[in-house]
């Protein structure tokens, strides 16, 4: 095996200045020391712009390398044959080999690109080797490499599984693993929001982690194919105007492609909310940082979004989703999270093969009802305004005093996700916090879900409660009366 540290100092001996990718987790340990080096590595979109990044830093002077894994290679070769190759730049691409040399024995979207990448190169002429073990390995890859180079031509080296060491990666500011909403506590929160909707999940842990906790033939669980899922949903909301369809995502997958949201915006489907869980890392590959931070509310406003929502707890998931299914699309709801807990023990394709996942969503959504209601001048859409109260999981009564605590927890969550931290008091007004009958419904749809309950309408007279020790008791009363 080759060392973490060996590599990186083989890109110093060859005066590789700057390096930049898409992330791999075979490639976690240059991945994580690199990212020690404050301008070393540049995190790029999609592989595509990594390699035209690269090309840049070369056309600039600037020796450069490219780190990426043969998934992205579709990406890749636009650049490659239209940019790399018209212009004679002569960078070097350090590509994993997914897939290969056993398809069977790697994730199923790998089983194309894994023996069709060589071939692929060969074919566009791209001068090419496998990564042998070992420093001697290491060194025939970079010669090669040179002498590419000193002919104005690209290079790529392959990297098969465990050619490279791991080293371990300290807890960074961009590293979201402490403290926060968890990404799994966060998708449990979304699953009675997503009932009655066509749902479509990002690749990665999001799809694993909603198969694990709500599995429905109405869910599209996404392999490979990174940031295309907001795509995928779009072209089902044209489709189905008559459907809802939710579209689960991730902020590394929806930078990968971030356009289609402009697109989103333009045809403006009524019927199409689209979640980003935002952790800014890519979690499945060693939690290196995603582009940006981005600034979530400013995107969705200028692609043309109807309505963006932010949360980061559970009383501000209540919050966005309540809005976003009770009205006309497109909504973007963004959840800040953190790196989840538990990792999720079941894949999809464990249980069905993905011709059969494909063939079940189909049949779901030609086979439902419509069952909607309109809005003038808004194409049907099936809605549910609330989520259904019942669920299984739904915790034991606690104490009258330990409601009252959940629901000062709850409204400054809810304050908090707007931007205005506060302590809250039995004693404040709820007028002084302004919490209107809107703030107050999505508080109560929050303890009706929890504790499966159903407040009556009666409940959200703005004058029914003064402060939030009388929302607090009144809540406590009505649950404590579930028995």
């Amino acid at each position: 095996m080759i060392s973490a540290e060996r590599f990186c100092a083989e890109l110093d001996a060859r005066g590789v200045g700057l390096v930049t990718g898409v992330p791999c987790g075979w490639l976690q340990g240059p991945l994580a020391l690199l990212a020690r080096q404050p301008g070393r590595y540049v995190p790029a979109a999609n592989e595509g712009a990594a390699l035209a990044i690269a090309a840049g830093a070369e056309l600039a002077g600037q020796r450069s390398a490219v780190l990426i894994q043969n998934s992205g290679f579709g990406n890749l070769i636009n650049p490659l044959t239209s940019l790399i190759d018209t212009f004679a730049v002569p960078v070097v691409i350090f590509m994993t080999l997914r897939g290969w040399p056993r398809p069977e024995d790697d994730e199923p979207q790998h089983s194309l690109t894994g023996p069709t990448t060589e071939p692929l190169l060969s074919q566009l002429g791209i001068g090419h080797q496998v990564l042998a073990p070992g420093d001697d390995g290491l060194a025939q890859a970079w010669e090669a490499a040179d002498r590419a180079r000193a002919e104005r031509r690209p290079y790529a080296v392959l990297v098969p599984r465990g050619r490279i060491g791991r080293v371990e990666k300290p807890q960074s500011d961009n590293d979201p693993s402490g403290e926060g909403y968890d990404r799994g506590q966060a998708i449990e929160d979304l699953v009675p929001w997503l009932r009655g909707s066509a749902v479509f999940a990002t690749t990665g842990r999001t799809s694993r982690e909603l198969f694990t906790r709500a599995d429905s033939p109405a869910h599209f669980y996404m392999l490979g194919s990174m940031g295309h899922a907001l795509a995928l949903g779009l072209g089902a909301a044209i489709s189905r105007p008559d459907r809802r369809i939710v579209v689960l995502d991730g902020d590394g997958a929806l930078v990968m492609h971030l356009g289609t949201a402009l697109t989103v915006g333009a045809q403006a489907p009524a019927n199409l909310i689209h979640i980003v869980l935002d952790n800014r890392i890519y979690d499945s590959t060693g939690g290196q940082p995603v582009p940006g931070p981005a600034d979530w509310r400013s995107l969705g406003h200028a692609a043309g979004y109807r309505g963006v929502h932010l949360a980061s707890s559970p009383a501000g998931v209540a919050r966005a989703m309540a809005t976003a299914t009770d009205e006309p699309g497109p909504r973007l709801v963004v959840l800040r999270v953190t790196r989840s807990g538990r990792r999720p023990t079941r894949h999809p394709l464990a249980a069905l093969g993905a011709g059969d996942l494909a063939a079940r969503f189909h049949t779901a959504l030609e086979g439902a009802a419509a069952g909607s209601r309109s809005r003038p001048g808004e194409p049907e859409v099936s809605m549910v305004s609330r989520p259904l109260p019942h669920d299984p999981t739904t915790p034991a009564t606690p104490d009258p005093d330990t409601l009252r605590g959940e629901v000062l927890q709850t409204v400054a969550e809810l304050l908090a996700d707007e931007g205005r931290p506060v302590e809250v008091h039995d004693d404040d007004v709820l007028a002084d916090l302004a919490l209107d009958s809107i703030a107050l419904m999505f508080v109560l749809t929050h303890f009706e879900r929890r504790y499966d309950v159903a407040f009556d309408n009666d409940t959200l007279r703005p004058d029914r409660y003064v402060t939030v020790g009388d929302l607090a008791a009144f809540v406590a009363e009505q649950v404590s009366a579930r028995g």
